[in-house]
């Protein structure tokens, strides 16, 4: 994830508040931000399980206006 970060913010004016490889961790910091992120990028596969969507489903009515964007480096996933 650090990886990401640094291409996005090397090509973009994004600017990334955060890795989290853990479920809890990343609903509980974007919790505590005091200014409420644009993009969310989860890992579908986080905590090595299909639990990346928990994050935007968690998250979603409290971030209003925060676009989510879920990727994968899996080679395949199950019906979403």
């Amino acid at each position: 994830m650090e990886m990401c970060a640094f291409a996005i913010e090397a090509k973009s004016t994004l600017k990334c508040v955060g890795t989290y490889a853990k479920v809890d961790s990343a609903i509980a910091a974007l919790r505590e931000l005091h200014v409420k992120p644009d993009v969310v990028i989860v890992d579908w596969r986080m905590d090595g399980a299909e639990r990346g969507g928990e994050v935007v489903r968690t998250l979603k009515n409290e971030l209003p206006g925060t676009s989510w964007l879920l990727f994968t480096a899996w080679a395949s996933l199950p019906d979403v």
